[in-house]
């Protein structure tokens, strides 16, 4: 990225106050990023050195610009096939392999989980699948790099749009009609929100918070990475991952470098579900499924 005096300024401001490095993203996403901020303030569109200043002198404005960087589209069941597939096969498949082991804890790390949505949702089918059974240990940690989204997750009550896709048996079996202010909302039960912790984390920075993670769910964030920020942070789960864990990506993310490919194989292509190979010390996985995944994607292409 070819970065003038005025756009430095900008990087360097944003990393001064939320450790976000803006050198990490594709070019042509800061720039429009940054370009409707410029816009905005109703300065000349690419006059980075006029907005640094701006910047500079307004704690409001860089809230604003950080936000622009960060912006989560989220609700609970997003993308509900990929829910399906999780609650029909992956988290079953989990819990079955777990009992063969005679392992407890079922860690599972939603990074970049914003007001919470994500790992909430994951909660729920977690709360489904284990019902009163007490050989399985959920530990569900939902991490993001801005504090201010954990004050939602922390009253956990969200409008009627947070649950567009939810199905509506777990939203009146998990949630409550509450009133707030002059505002109709919804309220999770807290069976749920205790089953999940937040903490901010940087995953390109901060190291993770917990190892020997089951799954690993990063959904709509690697698309807008450089590709050697997308490798630096396979690597942290692929090191975060315990042997032939999950990692689950975005719908439009997929892992195309050779080095990747050794490390992980498709396990479901439409929904961007991956697993961790296991050591060459332990048993293989399905040969045949991991040299023939690529067919599978172009089909879907």
């Amino acid at each position: 990225m070819v970065i003038n005096s005025g756009m430095k300024d900008i990087f360097d401001i944003v990393y001064k106050n939320f450790r976000l490095d803006c050198r990490s993203y594709n070019e042509s996403y800061i720039q429009r990023r940054i370009n409707a901020r410029i816009m905005s303030n109703n300065l000349h569109s690419d006059d980075y050195g006029a907005y640094a200043k701006l910047l500079a002198a307004s704690i409001k404005e860089q809230r604003c610009l950080y936000d622009a960087l960060t912006i989560n589209v989220t609700q609970f069941f997003r993308d509900i096939r990929l829910w399906e597939v999780l609650r029909k096969d992956v988290f079953p498949k989990i819990a079955e392999e777990k009992k063969k082991k005679f392992e407890k804890m079922f860690q599972i790390w939603s990074c970049g989980c914003s007001s919470g949505e994500e790992p909430f949702s994951i909660a729920i089918l977690i709360k489904e699948l284990l019902n009163d059974r007490k050989d399985l240990l959920p530990l569900i940690i939902g991490t993001d790099i801005d504090e201010q989204s954990f004050v939602k997750s922390d009253k956990a009550a969200y409008d009627i749009n947070a649950f567009r896709s939810m199905p509506q048996e777990y939203l009146h079996k998990y949630f409550k009609a509450v009133t707030v202010g002059s505002s109709k909302k919804y309220e999770l039960d807290p069976s749920i929100h205790n089953l999940v912790k937040f903490q901010k984390n940087n995953f390109l920075i901060d190291p993770p918070p917990v190892k020997n993670v089951d799954v690993i769910f990063c959904r709509n964030v690697i698309i807008y990475f450089t590709p050697a920020a997308k490798e630096k942070l396979m690597n942290v789960f692929y090191e975060t991952l315990a042997d032939h864990g999950w990692l689950i990506l975005g719908k439009s993310e997929v892992l195309f470098t050779a080095k990747m490919q050794e490390r992980f194989y498709l396990y479901n292509v439409e929904e961007r579900i991956y697993r961790k190979e296991r050591r060459k010390s332990q048993i293989k996985v399905d040969i045949d499924r991991r040299k023939n995944w690529w067919i599978g994607y172009v089909k879907n292409i």
